[in-house]
């Protein structure tokens, strides 16, 4: 009889053991399923936030290339200018479209407050991660430095030699210059300084366009990656 109820307590006793292990089995998986939820949940609103800053972005770097590909095309039509060429209203304004530049300033709080908070691994998609780490730290830097190479050429070159040698206009009220000041005007325009100025303005223009294309593909390219992930 003893021996019966000996037996019988063990056969309890390993079954409340299985019944708790189980339990705390189905604990450790529930909890791990409400984490992984989490962080897919985390994953889709920081990918959300990355489309929507590299959105802009791309808006941004699409119109500083169209700018830059009509600043081009004014200075090459003030380089084909014939030596003898009147003035024109629209020379004059030509000359001072050519004296703005596009720095880019990328959205980029989104990418910061991922690196600050240590949440890279939250995005799974490897190749996704590896391409928004190389836009942030390296490329949007190649585009930063090009323009500031376009700007220097103009803030530290092209404008100190029209503000020494182009004559005053009041408010660059062009229309009111007197005969003597459209022809000096034309006469600084055609000048060899002037033109290598032009020049070496456009190469910088159309090489930091160049670039300004290539990363502008790169985050089109990641915005349609970013899509297909928010899809699933």
């Amino acid at each position: 009889m003893a021996r019966r109820e000996g037996k019988r307590n063990l056969g309890y006793f390993f079954a409340e053991l299985v019944i708790l292990i189980l339990g705390i089995s189905a604990s450790f998986a529930l909890n791990e399923y409400r984490l992984n939820r989490s962080e897919v949940n985390q994953e889709r609103e920081l990918l959300q936030s990355f489309h929507d800053n590299l959105t802009s972005d791309s808006f941004l770097l699409s119109n500083y290339v169209q700018v830059y590909e009509r600043q081009i095309e004014i200075g090459n039509s003030i380089l084909d200018l014939d030596a003898n060429a009147d003035y024109t209203d629209s020379t004059a304004r030509n000359v001072l479209s050519l004296l703005s530049y596009s720095p880019f300033s990328p959205s980029d709080i989104t990418y910061q407050e991922m690196k600050s908070l240590g949440q890279s691994h939250i995005v799974r998609n490897d190749s996704l991660l590896t391409g928004l780490i190389s836009l942030y730290e390296v490329n949007y830097d190649v585009v930063r430095v090009w323009g500031e190479v376009d700007g220097q050429h103009i803030k530290e070159r092209l404008i100190p030699y029209i503000m020494e040698n182009f004559p005053y206009i009041r408010g660059l009220n062009f229309p009111a210059m007197s005969s003597s000041q459209k022809r000096e005007l034309m006469r600084q325009v055609n000048s060899d300084q002037y033109r290598y100025l032009i020049q070496f303005g456009s190469a910088y223009k159309n090489s930091t366009k160049t670039v300004y294309e290539q990363v502008l593909v790169e985050v089109r390219a990641l915005i349609d990656i970013i899509n297909l992930e928010l899809s699933k």
